[in-house]
């Protein structure tokens, strides 16, 4: 029965894609529609709904195709923050990872926007397709049935028949009672503003809300949860909480685009499966998102993460049935914060931190370890030759694990500078300091690097090692 999941959500991303743009071409703020008065006429609002879906959709991928690229110009950017001293090999391995996931992101974008480009009317007007389309209007107003007006708000039933086309017998009566408790709600603020609930048994599944150069989609996961044991009936483990997806886009001018994508988490999320596994969000109202701005030349990453806690249960041994009691494993997090801008040749860091503590708790036993301590930090990042990092707040990082530890302190305005034509690379002092690192346990060492000081990664437990400045021309 998982088919009706599949094609309850394939029917709801076109419909809710469709009535979110509805009389707006929301995504990029285009006309259509008036602001006489918010009532609404069913017939008609189903029509322009669904004529807008290209605009909308050819809009954004527009954006997004502007945005990842703009990203993916500053991939060697993103590369100086490494320039810190790490191990190596951990740097090539960034690298590599980083551009190639970059350039992926950038080509399925490309291809995307030229798999929705059409010509399509503005709202309210014929639909003339002359692309490939993702999904054609005549399609929408098929699975919209039974509207009922009141005032600004439009309630339609789903159409279980179309929906359900193709099943037969025991899972063709399923299909139909559990599509038949899905209810479709636009309510239309302005002629191009509202909501859009796609409720199931009165519940929210997904909303979306919708205004000139703005749309966010909520998804509500103990609707889900509920959803899934009506098809496959009662499953142990529970769901709650809500994730928000907010997309902010103006377009108006090719070149010129900026487009932000946040996700917020809009009710504290609580995820857990059968055996003890579990995922804990906070509530952040921009929890996670990028943002880019091609007339500025600039691409920003953020994270706004309240307290996070994970627990990964598995079976040590990896096999099933477990001969063994399961391994419990949990990961907190205070916080994960941090703001990251990316202009040509320079990144800028700033609130990067992680509420003061993360920590991990291995099988689950009380005992803290792999513990990460750090105050808030900021830092700048310029390529050059050579490249070079500044800490624009003091840098105080502590990372312990069972054997060992690792301590990192710097005052604010010190400045490294990484020199590459050598093997593993040299970083030099060149203002303040000093940098140092003390090393405990296994790591045993320490480091104290004043300005005029260079030193290198030795690939031994403890890193660092004080070395010969470069000649610098």
């Amino acid at each position: 029965m998982r088919g009706i999941q599949r094609r309850l959500f394939s029917i709801a991303v076109p419909i809710t894609l469709a009535l979110s743009a509805t009389l707006a071409g929301c995504l990029g703020g285009g006309g259509g529609g008036s602001d006489k008065n918010t009532t609404t006429d069913a017939t008609t609002s189903r029509k322009e709904a669904a004529s807008a879906i290209a605009t909308a959709l050819n809009t954004a991928a527009r954006a997004i195709d502007g945005a990842s690229d703009g990203i993916t110009l500053r991939a060697m950017t993103a590369n100086g923050l490494m320039r810190l001293p790490v191990s190596s090999r951990v740097q090539s391995k960034f690298d590599v990872s980083l551009k190639n996931t970059l350039a992926t992101a950038k080509a399925k974008a490309a291809r995307y926007t030229k798999r929705t480009v059409a010509n399509h009317d503005t709202v309210g007007g014929t639909t003339t397709p002359t692309g490939d389309e993702i999904v054609h209007a005549t399609e929408i107003e098929e699975y919209l049935i039974n509207p009922s007006v009141n005032g600004n708000v439009v309630t339609f039933q789903l159409n279980t028949a179309l929906a359900c086309e193709g099943e037969v017998g025991a899972d063709l009566t399923k299909c139909s009672t559990v599509l038949s408790k899905v209810t479709i709600v636009l309510t239309r603020d302005s002629s191009t503003a509202g909501t859009l609930d796609i409720q199931y048994d009165t519940s929210s599944l997904l909303k979306i809300g919708y205004a000139p150069g703005n749309v966010y989609f909520e998804v509500n996961f103990g609707t889900i949860k509920t959803l899934g044991d009506d098809v496959d009936g009662p499953q142990p483990g529970s769901a709650s909480g809500a994730l928000r997806l907010t997309v902010d886009v103006d377009n108006s001018t090719i070149g010129q685009e900026k487009a932000s994508l946040t996700f917020g988490i809009t009710e504290a999320i609580d995820i857990q499966n059968s055996i003890g596994g579990q995922i804990k969000l906070a509530v952040a109202e921009k929890a996670f998102g990028f943002a880019a701005d091609n007339a500025a030349d600039t691409a920003t990453l953020f994270f706004g993460f309240g307290s996070i806690d994970l627990e990964d249960v598995y079976c040590a041994l990896d096999v099933d049935p477990c001969p063994t009691d399961l391994t419990h494993d949990v990961a907190h997090f205070n916080a994960l914060t941090g703001n990251f801008e990316f202009s040509t040749g320079k990144l800028v860091a700033t609130s990067v931190g992680v509420g003061g503590e993360a920590y991990g708790d291995k099988n689950k036993n009380g005992t803290k370890e792999n513990i990460l301590t750090m105050s808030t930090l900021g830092f700048t990042v310029m390529e050059g030759t050579p490249d070079t990092a500044t800490f624009d707040t003091d840098l105080n990082l502590t990372a312990t694990e069972p054997d060992s530890s690792l301590m990192f302190s710097a005052p604010a305005g010190t400045v490294l500078s990484h020199y590459t034509p050598f093997t593993g690379g040299v970083t030099m002092v060149t203002t303040g300091g000093p940098f140092a690192v003390m090393g405990t346990g296994t790591r045993a060492g320490s480091l104290s690097a004043t300005q005029g000081m260079c030193f290198l990664d030795n690939g031994m437990p403890f890193p660092y090692q004080v070395t010969n400045c470069p000649e610098v021309q």
